[in-house]
């Protein structure tokens, strides 16, 4: 069995970890906006009782906001997976790169709940490669790790 510590500046990876995932809780503004602004109550999730007295446009706006929010929490376990185990072989790049990650999710919300589903590749133009970078020096590490480079 072979033990593994973290390196001195893991706080940088622990604190890029917290920041994405307060920012995935501060994405929840758009779906609150648009419950108040259209008046569905919980726990309506914009195909019940009152997301069916809304008009085309109403519905599109509300279910565009729940599905913006919804890509974000289906995606953070892997993410915060991936992000931990790369902030093992290079702190500073996985940092940095949960960053951009953040940033990007920012780009894909405020695109997707503003203009609609399309909008939202902008952000995902950002995210994505961020995320890969990351699943990049995980794969990396591991090979390296295991003597294999």
């Amino acid at each position: 069995m072979t033990a593994m510590t973290l390196p001195g500046d893991f706080g940088y990876v622990a604190l890029s970890l917290v920041a994405l995932n307060v920012h995935y809780l501060s994405t929840s503004r758009y779906v609150m906006a648009a419950r108040k602004k259209h008046d569905i109550q919980y726990p309506d999730m914009g195909c019940g009782r009152y997301a069916s007295k809304l008009t085309d446009d109403e519905w599109h706006e509300f279910n565009s906001a729940q599905r913006a929010h919804q890509h974000y929490l289906e995606q953070l376990p892997v993410v915060n997976t991936v992000a931990f185990l790369a902030g093992m072989f290079n702190v500073k790049w996985t940092a940095g790169l949960t960053g951009l990650y953040i940033v990007g999710r920012q780009l894909y919300a405020s695109g997707y709940v503003s203009k609609g589903p399309l909008a939202r590749m902008r952000g995902v133009r950002v995210f994505m490669p961020a995320f890969l970078g990351m699943v990049g020096i995980v794969v990396h590490g591991a090979v390296k790790s295991l003597g294999f480079l």
